[in-house]
């Protein structure tokens, strides 16, 4: 599962495989990550390693 924490207007992303991480703020887009919604939440894939998954709850 991704790792996800929001602190105000910034949003950091951490892959669990390769522990990649990117900070972005609310109106910047993804660039070491994608983003996808999915029928049980949102599905996100690190563009560095391939590793895909959820968001950790």
């Amino acid at each position: 599962m991704f790792l996800i924490e929001q602190n105000d207007n910034e949003r950091t992303i951490e892959c669990p495989a390769c522990s990649l991480s990117e900070t972005i703020s609310d109106d910047e887009r993804l660039q070491a990550f994608e983003e996808r919604h999915a029928q049980d939440g949102m599905q996100y894939r690190c563009l560095e390693c391939g590793a895909s998954g959820p968001a950790s709850p």
